[in-house]
This record gives C-alpha cells, structure tokens and sequence, in this order.
C-alpha cells in the first residue's frame, strides 16, 4: 500500500484493520506526509523490508494490537521533514507482536569476498536478519519527531547492522519537552546481539 500525501489532514481516521499480509518486501508505505492513520488488528508474515514505512512528517498515528512475524523491520521512520510544532509526539506504537529474529537472504555467499563482509551476513552465508524498528534517509527529518513505543514484545536476532531493536532515538533533532518514550516492552534476544544502540539519556 502507498499512502497518500494529502495537502490537508484527513478529517477522520483512516484505518487498515483486520488484514492479513503475506510474503512482501514493503507492506505500508506512507512516506511523506501521512495523518490520522490508524492500523491494527492485522497479521504480516514474511515482509521482508518494512512491515509501515512511516514519514518523519506525519502526525497523529497509532499502530496497535498487530502481529509482525519474519519481517525486516516493523515500523521504520522515513525522512520526510518534521510534524507541526503542536503535533510533535503523536506516533503510538504499542501491543504489537514484533518477530524480527527469523533470518531471509540479504546479500549471497562470496567466499572470493568481492562485494565486503556486509553482504556475508553474521554468520558468512548471506542470511541475516531485521529489527524492529528501522531508519530511511535519516538526512531529510528537520525537526524532533519522537515516538511512544509502548507494551509491545519484540523478539531479535544478529542484524545485518548490528543495532539490536533500534528503538532508541537517534536523530539529531530533538525538543526535551517532547522526549522519545520506550516503557512497558518484553524484549527477546534470540542470538547474541545488542538491545539498544546510541540511546542517549539526556533525551
């Protein structure tokens, strides 16, 4: 799905709900602008890339009570610029299952070590997998724009990047009035990995 950018908020609730996908690189992609977007209750098995690529300039999002098995990532900001000074803090990500543990083909093996020891994956066989929260053009978000992740569990492995979960709030733009909220969450290590990467707690 590739949501729209629309050039004023919705004037209700959009929502995906009840759905089951299956087997795809992206799910949702809503990458500039998107509001009032409501998605729960949905199944994603095998996403290989980003269960809801979500844009730095949205506002009011709530993703909830999801099951997120095999994926590459479950949500992923996207740079996109910055939400409005009074809607700065409105993304909730919480109750979600989210199963980034499962390893799928990123690069190939290349035993004549051609392509750099990224493309190998952890273990020298190309497999490597996700987590839960990614990072897209991280350049392009001009403002703060924390989240409020909350109460979900959240099963890991050895990423291809070696950043655990990747939960943490690193993007340089931040207010301390609005800071980055991760409370309440089961996390699950499945390989010998890192939970979190550059977690600042002056944030």
């Amino acid at each position: 799905l590739n949501w729209p950018d629309p050039k004023n908020s919705f004037s209700s609730i959009s929502e995906i709900k009840n759905s089951v996908f299956r087997n795809l690189f992206d799910a949702i992609d809503a990458t500039k602008t998107p509001v009032n977007i409501h998605i729960y209750n949905n199944t994603f098995y095998h996403v290989i890339d980003d269960v809801f690529q979500l844009g730095s300039a949205g506002y009011d999002i709530e993703v909830n009570d999801n099951v997120m098995i095999g994926v590459g990532s479950g949500v992923s900001w996207h740079g996109s610029g910055s939400p409005p000074s009074g809607k700065i803090s409105t993304k909730y990500i919480h109750h979600n299952v989210i199963d980034a543990s499962i390893p799928y083909l990123y690069g190939r093996k290349d035993p004549g070590n051609l392509l750099g020891g990224r493309y190998d994956g952890p273990k020298g066989d190309g497999m490597a997998t996700g987590r839960a929260f990614g990072m897209h053009t991280r350049t392009s978000i001009t403002g703060p724009d924390p989240w409020k992740i909350y109460q979900n569990t959240i099963k890991i492995a050895q990423d291809i990047d070696g950043r655990g979960v990747e939960h943490s709030y690193f993007i340089e733009p931040f207010d301390q009035t609005f800071p980055h909220e991760v409370y309440n969450n089961i996390f699950v290590q499945a390989a010998d990995s890192e939970i979190a990467d550059s977690a600042r707690v002056a944030d």
